[in-house]
């Protein structure tokens, strides 16, 4: 199970503090040191104020960064620190869901999933809307994340499309 902590304000102080909060739990974590996994029932991802410098440089870590999709889609950083690249929808795309997707954002929105997934990382847009067509088109793209407000839209056209790819 994926569960992710969004700190706020100092992230340098407060990751500290979540650390100590976790250690009483470690042995349902996933435990990364340098290069290998130990898969625990429970992955932590840390999102907002992540201090990314402070998290790398742990010998044993229990959580991986949700990065930013212009700065941390880069096969240099990897995944078992950056699992997760996120950024608002709207930095990228314009298109809102109505009408057809520009085929320039369609190929820019293939092409950041593409990226994504051959570094071994999900991707996520938030605050894309709640727009049957448009999260069609993130979910064809291969977009991994996508957060929306409207959970039983969403779930009423998932069951829909899920049903039609695995027909």
């Amino acid at each position: 199970m994926n569960k992710t902590v969004d700190l706020k304000g100092d992230g340098r102080k407060s990751y500290p503090v979540l650390r100590e909060i976790l250690k009483p739990y470690k042995h349902l974590l996933t435990v990364y040191r340098n290069d290998s996994v130990i898969p625990g029932p429970l992955q932590i991802n840390i999102s907002g104020s992540a201090p990314v410098q402070l998290i790398r440089d742990e010998v044993e870590r229990w959580v991986t960064v949700d990065g930013s999709v212009s700065r941390d889609l880069d096969p240099e950083i990897s995944p078992m620190l950056v699992q997760r690249v996120s950024s608002p929808y709207r930095r990228f795309f314009k298109w809102k869901g109505i009408g057809k997707q520009p085929e320039k954002e369609k190929v820019l929105m293939d092409s950041l999933a593409t990226l994504a997934r051959s570094q071994q990382k999900e991707l996520r847009f938030y605050a894309a809307g709640n727009n049957i067509a448009l999260w069609q088109a993130l979910l064809d793209a291969g977009v991994y994340w996508i957060n929306v407000d409207d959970l039983r839209k969403f779930y009423d056209f998932s069951l829909k499309y899920w049903h039609q790819k695995n027909k």
